[in-house]
């Protein structure tokens, strides 16, 4: 015995319910749509309107783009030693990463012989090369890798 399934005419249930929740909640979604995007997102009552000209002046533009850079270097939570901009919070360089655990932890220099993707450039290599395969069993030792690269960089603290 064959069996023909044909699709019904007019719309399945799920989307006719679907449907009915969006256009009871138009509101609320909406709400919600114009917290996440900042005020950009368009009502969906308005969403099929050809859009207008963009507006000539640019966006709030952090203060910090304009200010000196503060940079300090940091050992972030998944092990990866950086430079990054106190001002904005913008990563500036990649220096390598701190791999191993325990005893066996040690800072790895980002070159292509530690298998980096992109290595550091060589004015940053020649001024840290000899911290490549540093022990950092403790947090101790990575505070005092981490100072020393801001030492050598000419970082403040």
């Amino acid at each position: 015995m064959v069996e023909i399934i044909s699709k019904s005419n007019g719309p399945r249930r799920e989307e006719a319910a679907a449907k009915h929740f969006i256009r009871e909640n138009a509101g609320t979604i909406n709400k919600i749509a114009q917290q996440l995007s900042g005020g950009r997102m368009r009502p969906l009552s308005h969403a099929e309107a050809i859009p207008g000209p963009l507006p000539l002046k640019r966006g709030p533009t952090a203060p910090s783009r304009d200010a000196e850079k503060k940079p300090y270097v940091k050992v972030s939570l998944n092990g990866r030693v950086i430079a990054v901009d106190f001002n904005n919070g913008r990563q500036l360089h990649h220096f390598g990463e701190v791999r191993g655990q325990g005893a066996t932890r040690r800072f790895l220099l980002a070159t292509r012989e530690n298998r980096f993707f992109t290595p550091l450039d060589d004015d940053l290599l020649a001024l840290l090369r000899d911290l490549d395969g540093a022990a950092t069993p403790d947090d101790a030792a990575e505070e005092r890798l981490v100072q020393e690269i801001g030492a050598r960089l000419g970082y403040s603290a």
